[in-house]
């Protein structure tokens, strides 16, 4: 047995969790890479796949059929000129043509539903054996915790219908996540996601880097415009990720302010990841910033977004966060969270450069 490469135990238990659906081809996927070198596996699993793929396609645009035997064979060439003689109405009808037929395409119908899903988890596997690599494979309990049968049966669902490797990608997120933190996903969420586009995916992607702490997105007609249209913001509310947008537009985000060890008072707000705007206040008062919230459906599925922080926005949030009442200095900073305990450590404090991406009026 191959043992010991990262995200072994995660994996173990996402191919058992996917095979008690009833696939019944996920178990052979498993046995293979325990008794092989992982790699190889997967090639081998990718190219059998791909073939797999062109197969069904044939047989579904019929170019192909298969043989009573199972075998794969080419329909008739139709640049061939064929003499069509009259078919008598009695003869015209051949019930066990018909069934063939219909259970060929039946059949490659749920054979690409297959292969849809082992793609899919692939690359589930792809983003577990990643975080290990990041995190550490000690992180990772001995006895991983499941993920919600339900959850899991909607999700293998959904996967089995979607052929767009970008979409696909974005599904493996899911259950990589909801296996490392069952929770992390409501019923409703999968529901939403199975509804999106990929047009809708690039636009979650795109908002996904203008929303604050993921929680929400700031509400500055002038600022916020240069990166996302209102017209887009109104989609997103419509797909249930975004709220706010009604005749009075938007609600006020209450930043807490605490007094530093130099006796200062100062407001952290969390951009992206580790990074934050630093702002130093003259009063304790907090600090509302208006915004469109996030729904609880779009703080769920903004976490399944890869992006990076937009440094340019970031500028831009900071001269808005210093025109604020009561706001006397601006800075960007690097923070870290307080081991075992609340709040966030400032690493690294930065300027804003002066003028970037200052709203007018």
């Amino acid at each position: 047995m191959f043992e010991g490469w990262p995200g072994e135990k995660l994996c173990i238990q996402v191919w058992q969790s996917i095979d008690k659906l009833g696939t019944g081809l996920l178990g052979p996927l498993q046995a293979r890479r325990m008794g092989q070198a992982l790699a190889e596996v997967r090639r081998q699993d990718a190219l059998m796949d791909a073939q797999t793929k062109k197969d069904v396609e044939k047989i579904l645009s019929g170019e192909a059929t298969v043989d009573a035997s199972g075998k794969l064979i080419g329909a008739p060439d139709r640049s061939v000129p064929v003499r069509i003689e009259p078919i008598p109405p009695a003869l015209s009808y051949d019930p066990e043509k018909i069934d063939a037929f219909v259970q060929n395409r039946e059949h490659a119908k749920a054979t690409r539903r297959l292969m849809n899903l082992r793609s899919t988890v692939r690359m589930v596997e792809d983003e577990l054996i990643e975080q290990a690599k990041l995190e550490g494979e000690e992180k990772v309990p001995e006895t991983p915790p499941k993920v919600d049968p339900d959850l899991l049966f909607r999700w293998a669902a959904a996967v089995e219908e979607i052929s767009n490797e970008d979409m696909q990608r974005l599904w493996a997120r899911v259950l990589a996540k909801e296996s490392q933190r069952p929770g992390s996903f409501s019923l409703r969420t999968l529901e939403v996601l199975r509804a999106i586009k990929r047009s809708e995916a690039e636009l979650i992607e795109k908002a996904a880097k203008l929303a604050i702490d993921g929680n929400f997105i700031l509400k500055d007609d002038k600022l916020v415009a240069r990166y996302i249209g209102f017209g887009e913001l109104m989609v997103l509310q419509d797909l249930g990720i975004l709220s706010g947008l009604g005749s009075m537009g938007g609600v006020n985000r209450t930043i807490g302010v605490a007094r530093q060890d130099s006796g200062d008072f100062a407001a952290v707000i969390m951009f992206h990841g580790n990074i934050a705007i630093l702002a130093q206040t003259s009063t304790v008062d907090s600090i509302p910033l208006p915004c469109y919230p996030l729904t609880g459906v779009g703080k769920e599925i903004i976490r399944l977004c890869r992006t990076s922080a937009d440094l340019e926005y970031l500028y831009a949030l900071g001269h808005h966060v210093r025109k604020l009442r009561n706001v006397t200095k601006v800075q960007w900073a690097i923070v870290r969270p307080v081991p075992e305990g609340d709040g966030v450590l400032v690493e690294a404090t930065f300027e804003l450069p002066n003028g970037t991406g200052t709203s007018q009026g």
